[in-house]
């Protein structure tokens, strides 16, 4: 289910940006963001804490601040706390790059913030990139990508600080390293694969692919032979793959049908 509804509020509580997805509306929904703020300034007066999730009988409400703005996301309740934590944090940092910043003040006039609807849906895929960020992070993880086949990659490489990754090159070779990966998932006697593993020559290293929606996810990791780090390791690559996944076909669902359309001629 997509995301319902995406508030942006000002310190004094004014709706500056606002987004339906649902066809179950909120019949007021600047009533939602007032509603907010004075669930937040009551919760700071008595707890000196500001709310982050709220939690309703199907839906939840994840809140979000930078630079004194909100942001409110009303989704499922099954999309839980992460996932809706790491969609309003991204969709929050994007609205403040293109229209606050330092030194720069938030304009009054709303209609300045119409074209931040049209960009949404690229906010919500380029979360993939935290995704990678934190399990690049991970023990054994030594890089790790998605790829499309329309040339789409997000790199993540692990590096020791003495030199750094050549990203340029990888993002020539992405729609190369898709097709081989594709081809690779493709070659199975028994029908197309979701997951494939393989190691390398030396058998130090076991890279993995999964097929999530339209693209190829790879993670490549270092063996080790403490069994509890290599368990504890994967359990992080599935969780960050479901978190991809749900990025990818929540991308998938703010786009126009159009956009959907004339993707999947090419697929």
């Amino acid at each position: 289910m997509p995301i319902r509804n995406l508030i942006v509020l000002a310190p004094s509580g004014l709706v500056l940006f606002e987004k339906e997805y649902s066809k179950e509306k909120i019949a007021q929904p600047r009533l939602l963001g007032s509603l907010l703020t004075a669930m937040t300034e009551f919760a700071t007066q008595t707890t000196a804490m500001r709310p982050s999730y709220i939690e309703m009988s199907s839906l939840a409400v994840t809140m979000c601040r930078e630079d004194s703005v909100t942001c409110a996301l009303v989704h499922d309740r099954t999309d839980k706390a992460l996932f809706g934590r790491l969609l309003a944090g991204e969709i929050l940092m994007a609205f403040v790059e293109e229209y606050g910043g330092p030194g720069r003040e938030l304009s009054q006039n709303l209609k300045d913030f119409k074209g931040f609807g049209e960009k949404i849906a690229g906010v919500v895929q380029n979360t993939v990139q935290a995704v990678l960020h934190d399990l690049g992070t991970a023990a054994c993880v030594l890089h790790t990508a998605v790829m499309g086949e329309d040339g789409y990659q997000m790199p993540y490489l692990h590096h020791d600080g003495r030199c750094e990754p050549d990203y340029i090159s990888l993002l020539a070779s992405s729609k190369y390293m898709f097709q081989a990966s594709d081809l690779m998932l493709e070659y199975r006697r028994d029908g197309p694969a979701r997951l494939m593993t393989f190691d390398d020559d030396m058998n130090e290293t076991r890279t993995f692919l999964w097929r999530i929606e339209h693209v190829v996810f790879m993670v490549c990791v270092v063996k080790s032979k403490d069994r509890d780090i290599l368990r504890e390791c994967f359990r992080e690559i599935v969780a960050a793959k479901g978190l991809i996944e749900q990025i990818m076909r929540q991308a998938d669902q703010l786009r126009p049908p159009g956009y959907l359309r004339l993707r999947n001629q090419w697929c």
